[in-house]
């Protein structure tokens, strides 16, 4: 018998086979990075030679790893490094005046305590909290900070606010185009008002603001951070962070080659409609250069199929009065169906999975059916996802479940608890 590598013994094990069935015992032996034996101790003590790595569990409970395929680790570094948004919800009675007042009374006592930084980050601050009344705007953060930009990133990652200084730095004004999925609001004159919804529209503030983003050294931290404090502690083995920037893809990578992750850690390359087939070349040129071992990897494509709820019916009256939309409105899709196809299709060909954002029922619908289509052509599954499905109809589950499309749902993500 070849002897195992690894036996975790005296413990309480439970575990689930392939075949769905329940294994427990006293004792796991480990060949080759593969469980091959559950059992009592005296069952498992055949496995154990003189190079086998022995771990006494003492009672406690050993249960399998758990894996987050869908998380945000790299923008804990806007908490752990920039100012704190998080947690100012609208009241009753409450006006967006106030609302907008307590979220500059927090940033201008971040600002007061860190007079040294150049450029202020923040992030946490709730869309939810305004609708087509009052939507906030550079001037807000003007009156607390005007001679260094301020780029504050909403909870969910969908939205900039930021103030006049980081318009200029980013060289934009009335005279900037309007993106192809996402938006720039504006005021009567076109100048942005500093609002900008969606990777596309933020990305003109991202990426053209120098030092915009957190160093590598500072994402280091702050995963590291995120590793002991949200992951180890709760049993989190495996991560897929669904959306990161160069410097923290760097940082996982140089986190796995120092052999500090203690969890193995999956990236994504993300796709925006707008010249897509250009956006794919480099990344089919890029596939494996930023993999290290099984510690951090990128084998995956993510692409928003939409940045609001896109439905199969219209929102109620109420709220399409209350934010100023047509009648029937039912939100507004970034990718026409061939272009959905046609990009996750090259995508698997290349030997990518893709993982599409998708809230709305409307936008479910699209992106199984593209996603199903896209695997008949090209001839492969891997395991592509759809993420998120807080509203799927009976149709799409079952063509999901016939096509092997996997359902990644977190039906509270629009909630941060």
């Amino acid at each position: 018998m070849k002897k195992a590598d690894l036996v975790l013994c005296n413990g309480q094990v439970y575990s689930i086979s392939l075949d769905n069935k329940e294994r427990t015992g006293q004792s796991i032996a480990v060949q080759d990075g593969r469980i091959v034996k559950i059992g009592t101790d005296d069952e498992l003590s055949a496995y154990i030679g003189t190079d086998t790595e022995v771990i006494d569990c003492k009672g406690h409970t050993v249960l399998p790893g758990l894996c987050d395929a869908h998380c945000h680790p790299s923008i804990a570094a806007g908490v752990y490094a920039g100012c704190d948004l998080f947690g100012i919800y609208i009241q009753a009675g409450e006006t967006r005046e106030q609302i907008i007042g307590r979220y500059m009374e927090r940033l201008k006592r971040f600002i007061e305590g860190n007079p040294q930084l150049e450029l202020v980050r923040g992030t946490g601050w709730v869309v939810g909290n305004f609708l087509a009344e009052r939507m906030p705007t550079r001037e807000d953060i003007d009156q607390i900070c005007d001679d260094r930009p301020v780029i504050l990133e909403s909870f969910c990652q969908h939205n900039l606010w930021v103030n006049t200084k980081a318009l200029e730095a980013a060289g934009i004004d009335e005279n900037t185009s309007d993106v192809y999925a996402g938006d720039i609001l504006r005021d009567a004159d076109g100048y942005p008002t500093g609002i900008f919804r969606e990777p596309e529209a933020m990305n003109l503030i991202k990426e053209n603001i120098p030092g915009y983003d957190f160093s590598v050294e500072k994402y280091k931290e702050a995963l590291l951070y995120y590793q002991k404090e949200f992951a180890n502690k709760y049993g989190v083995t495996l991560i897929q962070d669904c959306m990161h920037s160069d410097h923290a893809r760097e940082a996982y990578a140089e986190l796995a080659k120092e052999g500090k992750l203690t969890l193995r850690a999956r990236g994504v390359y993300l796709l925006q409609p707008k010249d897509f087939e250009k956006q794919l070349d480099g990344f089919i040129a890029r596939k494996g250069e930023d993999n290290v071992g099984d510690d951090f990897r990128i084998d995956t494509v993510k692409i928003f199929a939409e940045g609001e709820f896109v439905l199969l019916k219209s929102y109620e009256k109420e709220f399409l009065e209350e934010c100023g939309l047509p009648d029937g409105y039912t939100g507004t899709p970034y990718w026409q169906d061939e272009e959905l196809i046609s990009a996750a299709a090259r995508a698997m060909e290349a030997g990518f999975s893709v993982h599409i954002h998708a809230m709305g029922d409307g936008s479910v619908k699209q992106s199984v059916h593209c996603l199903a289509q896209a695997q008949k052509r090209a001839g492969k599954k891997g395991r592509n996802v759809v993420a998120h499905l807080m509203l799927a109809d009976s149709e799409s589950v079952r063509e999901m479940s016939e096509a092997g499309i996997i359902a990644n749902c977190q039906p509270r993500w629009m909630v941060y608890d």
